[in-house]
């Protein structure tokens, strides 16, 4: 009578497979479980460089006006970004450096650029005399002199930026000290996402 041949158990070797596939498909349940109740060990990770104004301010609520003391609205630059500088009484040494960066910044957005524009806030009516050194400077740029001293939450002091959206929101600011590269690449990278971003014609 012969024996029956005995059961084979599985070797580690034969288990090596079973474990390679419990490996791959349960760690990234295992993993995702975990940052679900640990949601602190996710990276923070910023894309942009500004402080994003949560939630944005809309810029038609400004009481703005011209350097020539009349009313204005930014209706006029509608369906442009607006790179908003802030300044004093005056746009002294350190502004008008700061207006040269911007201008730069304008013109690195490359073909794009037409949908750029630039503007120079007061804090109140600036001399005559300065309204026309800037103006043959630079005649593309936007004057404007505002009558709040708060148009967003936060300090905005002399050479702060802040950036309107085309449907007239301020959405982003950058303080006095913010690089502009930083500016650039946040800009750069709202142009390519605001291609549709239209105010109706009235």
């Amino acid at each position: 009578m012969s024996a029956e041949p005995l059961a084979r158990t599985p070797s580690r070797r034969g288990l090596g497979p079973l474990w390679a596939m419990a490996m791959i498909f349960g760690l990234p349940f295992l993993a995702a479980v975990l940052f679900y109740l640990n949601p602190g060990w996710l990276p923070q990770s910023q894309a942009n460089r500004g402080m994003l104004i949560d939630p944005p301010v809309a810029a038609a609520t400004w009481r703005l006006q011209g350097v020539d003391d009349r009313p204005m609205t930014l209706a006029e630059a509608a369906n442009t970004w607006i790179i908003l500088l802030i300044t004093g009484s005056d746009c002294g040494p350190r502004c008008v450096a700061r207006l040269h960066e911007l201008r730069q910044v304008r013109r690195a957005a490359g073909v794009e650029r037409a949908r750029v524009e630039r503007m120079l806030l007061f804090s109140t009516s600036p001399a005559a005399d300065s309204v026309t050194r800037l103006k043959q400077d630079d005649p593309r740029l936007m004057l404007g002199v505002s009558q709040r001293d708060q148009l967003i939450d936060q300090p905005l002091e002399p050479g702060a930026v802040v950036l309107i959206d085309p449907l007239g929101d301020a959405m982003m600011y950058y303080p006095a000290t913010a690089s502009a590269k930083d500016l650039l690449k946040d800009l750069k990278r709202l142009l390519k996402v605001s291609k549709d971003w239209r105010v109706p014609r009235q």
